[in-house]
């Protein structure tokens, strides 16, 4: 498998750094809020997902984000399968939301499928 580190030259560039604030002084946010915030540092436009139940708090969030897309698939190995091209034609991140237990087990097959193959990170 070759990793080709060529994507970081298409990432958004940091503009400045916050020094980190002592707890007191944080405002609460909720986990979606800050997982989304860190999707758009790494320069996430879609989200492919399947998603269940527990994921219900990032769809929520997403009405609120929108610089991000979720594309919805019906079997969670095709959302991987989606996810994986669309990193390698736009060269940017794609990430995958599965619902957990068994759409993690579903979208893994296909995660290794392309893990092995060697197209999974790659870039042409």
């Amino acid at each position: 498998m070759t990793i080709s580190m060529d994507w970081a030259e298409t990432r958004p560039m940091v503009k400045t750094q916050r020094p980190i604030a002592p707890l007191d002084q944080v405002t609460r946010r909720r986990g979606a809020a800050l997982l989304l915030d860190v999707l758009r540092s790494e320069g996430v436009r879609y989200i492919f997902g399947n998603p269940g139940t527990t994921e219900l708090p990032l769809i929520d969030a997403l009405i609120d984000a929108p610089d991000i897309s979720y594309i919805w698939g019906l079997q969670e190995a095709s959302v991987v399968a989606m996810a994986d091209g669309y990193a390698q034609a736009a060269y940017r991140p794609g990430f995958v939301n599965l619902h957990t237990a068994g759409g993690l087990g579903h979208g893994l097959g296909s995660l290794l499928g392309h893990v092995g193959s060697g197209r999974l990170f790659t870039r042409p």
